[in-house]
């Protein structure tokens, strides 16, 4: 199962109802508010993204036999995925660098994130390893921005 964290009012009011989505999750999404926000709801002392992302990976999960994976995006900024297998007890960071787009091509950044959830699922869904699913999930929220 993969969640979108997808609007911040939902983490700041409906916090439970996010929590009981988040535990069934294999991969979740977040942009850079709604893992600041998560981050300050949960009362976490860092505001690092990293350490949210971390947060994120290693929240209570139903299903221990399968990894998390935590996404967050930061627009311009790298995308911070961070794998975390519970059984083992073993996590994986990795940045995806992000190429900027000049300010003048900039049309509208609505729905880049709905894009990169749907170019990363896209190729999960062909098997498609971490990497190629982070790259088509990249390049598809450019395509829209």
């Amino acid at each position: 199962m993969a969640y979108n964290l997808s609007a911040t009012f939902l983490i700041q009011f409906n916090t439970k109802e996010v929590d009981a989505g988040l535990e069934n999750a294999d991969y979740i999404f977040a942009n850079e508010d709604e893992a600041d926000l998560w981050g300050k709801v949960k009362e976490m002392e860092s505001t690092d993204r990293k350490d949210i992302a971390m947060a994120l990976a290693k929240f209570k999960k139903t299903n221990d036999k399968r990894k998390r994976v935590a996404i967050v995006t930061q627009g311009a900024l790298p995308t911070i995925v961070v794998s975390y297998n519970e059984a083992a007890g073993e996590y994986q960071t990795k940045e995806y660098p992000i190429t900027a787009i000049e300010a003048d091509k900039i049309v509208d950044t609505n729905g880049a994130g709905d894009s990169f959830v749907g170019g990363f699922l896209s190729q999960l869904y062909q098997d498609k390893d971490l990497d190629k699913c982070i790259e088509a999930g990249i390049y598809l929220s450019r395509e829209v921005v």
